[in-house]
């Protein structure tokens, strides 16, 4: 539970140590503008949760009262051809709450995602968000499709060596702390669009021969799983 330790502070200059907890710890609070609320946030045996306090006299706001007012709140907003949704949820538990967000394009969800519905700093409107996403995406993809240009220009030894390095540093990064198995060395996507160089499978096969004694495993069981499971 969270107590107000400074019945004088500023609410234009909050600082966390005008708060305390009985049971765990404050990390942040802060004026939610426009509201007259001071949201503040504890974790308790590394679980967040959140309080709510009347900017003016300080009176904690109940979980139940939030619940009552907020949860299963929808927003709605058209732009040009997408329907943006908005779904408030409030946990009861731990008071926090958060925002499911949809766009919709011709009835499919074109995009989604969940986030706490306080958030500093302000999270950017969730159309530019979007916008953001498939500028990214594009850049990605003209990158990948230079990439495999790229790869088909290059001789067997060069496609083994670049292979190699790609296998080595995902190695390092990822199977040597038990995040992913070596068949998702490659994305699906990745094998496919390899596979349209005529040289990608001996290449492959070529390079994890090489990296037998650094795996530890037969060649063949690991190109049978990065071409069957690749990023699966």
């Amino acid at each position: 539970m969270v107590e107000v330790n400074n019945v004088s502070l500023d609410i234009h200059n909050i600082n966390q140590n005008d708060f305390s907890s009985n049971d765990g710890v404050v990390i942040d609070a802060f004026l939610l503008e426009g509201e007259g609320l001071i949201l503040v946030q504890e974790v308790v045996n590394n679980h967040l949760k959140w309080f709510f306090f009347n900017a003016t006299n300080l009176k904690v706001v109940s979980k139940e009262e939030r619940y009552r007012a907020y949860n299963g709140k929808i927003e709605e907003e058209n732009i040009e051809d997408y329907l943006l949704v908005s779904e408030i949820k409030v946990d009861l538990e731990t008071g926090a709450e958060s925002i499911d967000e949809k766009i919709i394009y011709k009835d499919n969800i074109v995009y989604q995602c969940e986030r706490f519905r306080y958030e500093t700093p302000i999270t950017l409107p969730l159309f530019e968000r979007y916008q953001a996403l498939n500028k990214s995406n594009e850049k990605s993809n003209l990158y990948f499709d230079e990439e495999i240009l790229n790869f088909k220009k290059m001789k067997f030894e060069q496609k083994v060596t670049f292979l190699r390095g790609k296998f080595r540093q995902l190695y390092k990064t990822r199977w040597e702390l038990g995040i992913l198995p070596e068949e998702c060395f490659l994305s699906e996507e990745e094998v496919e669009r390899y596979s349209e160089d005529e040289y990608f499978t001996k290449a492959l096969n070529a390079m994890l021969k090489l990296e037998e004694s650094f795996t530890g495993k037969p060649t063949s069981e690991m190109f049978a799983n990065i071409i069957a499971k690749g990023g699966k």
